[in-house]
């Protein structure tokens, strides 16, 4: 079976984690994606360190092949612009205007390739009062709320009060925004199929995780509360963490639920403070056991080690095993959608520096391998 965007060629210029997540999504769907770095790499190939591997880098670059590009040099632009003529997107995350400086906006590569679709993913987008400021997902979710709405959520689901505003961890400020960019190029492509016309795609950090907070908002616009600050007020059956004799436990019993756990506790009705009473003397495991068999939603608070260990995650091929040429074997993360003519994989695992720039340059460009071996020598790559 081929990917359902196999013969689709990315130009991928960006760095750090939402770009990365964005050509994650195309090149597990099948494109070619060709990471295009300076001299130097990716900045996110020595951040968070462990094992002599960066843990980000090897979690948003697979299904990528890595070249040296050095866009200072004019060589390396020429180079640049003459694979834009045989690619369908290219994407970069840098600040806005920094494409223009370089002499390879959209205008200029619209030029070169007309079908080119060109998209930008930034902090605040291309335009705006904010356009210039730089972002990262700290950032993101400090401006557009997610860290105060998490921590009005936190203290609906614990009933703990005064928690200060919580950072959601592995960076969704920036995976977010990441998917929402490849969603965006996925449409152009079919745009482009129909009509035979690229476009240009501006994806703001502060924009998704505002449309990420939807309900939240929509509901602060009508009633004057967030979603949290209504469960507060009306708390919603019984829906929230609960301390196990052991660990806590989630129960996602809404209103509509409430006489199916009271049937599971043996009560004719309950609410949070009679489940409290139920499930302290109770381990997780037995409570988990006993509500999945009275059709209650619940679920132990797992570690990390138990998510990956979890026989649902492990049949649905979500923990998958790939050979790196450095590193061996090590495991990552499987392909979350199920398609079942066109199935997502892992093909090429996290790329070395520059491991695919002479592959790159002799199958699409036509250099020798004298060629490249000069343009390495004069720094245009590597």
């Amino acid at each position: 079976m081929v990917g359902i965007l196999e013969g689709i060629r990315v130009l991928d210029l960006t760095q750090y984690q939402a770009g990365p997540v964005c050509t994650t999504w195309l090149g597990d769907l099948g494109a070619d994606v060709i990471k295009i770095e300076a001299p130097w790499g990716d900045p996110f190939r020595a951040t968070w360190m462990a094992k002599g591997m960066s843990v980000y880098f090897m979690a948003v670059n697979r299904n990528k092949k890595s070249i040296c590009l050095n866009l200072r040099d004019e060589r390396g632009l020429k180079i640049f612009k003459e694979l834009v003529k045989h690619s369908d997107v290219v994407v970069n995350n840098y600040a806005p205007g920094t494409m223009e400086r370089l002499g390879i906006g959209y205008k200029t590569l619209k030029e070169i390739n007309p079908q080119i679709i060109f998209a930008s993913i930034s902090g605040f987008g291309q335009y705006g009062p904010y356009r210039e400021r730089l972002s990262f997902d700290i950032i993101a979710q400090a401006m557009s709320g997610y860290m105060t709405i998490t921590a009005q959520s936190a203290t609906a689901t614990t009933g703990v009060t005064d928690i200060p505003p919580v950072l959601v961890t592995d960076a969704i400020g920036d995976t977010f925004p990441g998917t929402v960019c490849a969603l965006a190029i996925i449409a152009a492509l079919y745009h482009r199929q129909r009509t035979g016309v690229g476009q240009e795609i501006d994806v703001s950090q502060l924009d998704s995780m505002v449309y990420l907070l939807s309900p939240s908002l929509v509901s602060y616009m009508l009633v004057g509360s967030t979603i949290p600050e209504l469960r507060m007020k009306a708390p919603p059956g019984a829906y929230g963490l609960y301390k196990a004799k052991d660990r806590y436990v989630a129960i996602g019993a809404a209103p509509a639920l409430m006489d199916r756990l009271a049937e599971v506790i043996g009560l004719k009705s309950v609410d949070a403070e009679k489940v409290k009473e139920w499930v302290k003397d109770k381990t997780a495991a037995e409570i988990e056991k006993l509500l999945v068999e009275g059709r209650v939603p619940v679920g132990i608070v797992r570690e990390a080690n138990e998510v990956l260990e979890c026989p649902q995650i492990l049949a649905r091929d979500m923990v998958v095993e790939v050979e790196h040429p450095q590193y061996g074997k090590i495991k990552l993360i499987g392909f979350p959608i199920k398609l079942s003519e066109t199935p997502g994989k892992i093909e090429i695992p996290p790329p070395s520096v520059g491991q695919h720039t002479e592959e790159v340059f002799s199958t699409i460009l036509g250099y020798s391998r004298e060629e490249v071996a000069k343009l390495r020598e004069d720094g245009v790559v590597k």
